[in-house]
């Protein structure tokens, strides 16, 4: 009997965009990215990066997505008691201190330690520096938008990717107080499409998305984007060349049921059409 084996070799394909929200805060908004192959993403922060706005438009902070945050009181200290008056605080580092002297006291601080050890910290759900962080982040942030920019480096195949409202927070492992504090599960997904291409400008693209506007006076629901690309060669009168793409794109919003909480979100489906 004889095996076979195939490589299947599929090509990649950058998007990039830029997307204002201005009723969701920074902390509160994912991006995740999913295609036909089975390969999933889930809260992708390499390459992107988000300012915080405020309701009138005006950026209070920009920052590469990923973790840091103050500390707030009374965190865990390392001995597993919360901290006392007067007591100088000394984090857990979970297993990745050094010498019995090290202390975390950030959820920055355990990712370093965890970095020197050679381990990856995958549970930051689980990190008592981590929650109390992105609780505080989330107070701070009430009221305010978020503009998020970067790119994704996707399958040239069918698939999404899709900006989700709140989804950290649901996800968090937490009590019940902090989710009180939060106050509100619903999200007003409206929002502004400043750019979104899948390639390299060249003279004459239109990208049908860029300067979309869309308010949602209901909150939750599902804003769906339909895009259809097509490769491009672009070609000047000097020779050069450069290798792009352009979409068509239809739209679609569906409200939330009330038994499908987790149904919200602006996604972007792709399919990709090859040319002959």
């Amino acid at each position: 009997m004889y095996s076979s084996f195939f490589f299947l070799l599929i090509d990649s394909l950058l998007p990039m965009f830029d997307v204002t929200f201005p009723a969701i805060p920074c902390t509160l908004l994912s991006i995740d990215a999913k295609d036909i192959m089975g390969e999933e993403h889930f809260d992708i922060r390499h390459n992107i990066t988000k300012k915080r706005i405020n309701v009138h438009g005006d950026v209070i902070e920009v920052r590469r997505d990923g973790i840091g945050a103050p500390k707030v009181e009374k965190p865990l200290q390392k001995h597993g008691g919360r901290l006392e008056h007067n007591e100088i605080y000394c984090g857990s580092c979970y297993g990745a201190e050094m010498s019995d002297d090290d202390c975390c006291n950030s959820c920055e601080q355990v990712r370093e330690a965890y970095k020197k050890k050679g381990w990856a910290l995958t549970g930051t759900h689980l990190i008592d520096q981590c929650i109390r962080e992105f609780f505080q982040r989330v107070i701070d942030e009430e009221g305010e938008g978020c503009n998020i920019y970067g790119s994704l480096e996707v399958n040239k195949v069918a698939g999404n990717f899709h900006f989700v409202p709140g989804k950290s927070l649901h996800h968090s492992n937490v009590h019940v107080k902090d989710l009180l504090s939060v106050k509100s599960y619903s999200y007003n997904i409206s929002h502004r499409i400043n750019r979104l291409a899948f390639g390299d400008y060249f003279p004459g693209v239109v990208n049908p998305l860029d300067g979309v506007h869309w308010e949602h006076e209901t909150p939750n629901g599902i804003h769906q984007y339909f895009l259809k690309a097509v490769p491009t060669i672009y070609t000047d009168i000097s020779g050069h060349t450069v290798s792009s793409n352009q979409y068509s794109v239809t739209e679609h919003f569906k409200k939330s049921e009330p038994d499908q909480p987790d149904s919200l979100g602006v996604f972007f489906s792709m399919t990709f059409l090859q040319l002959r």
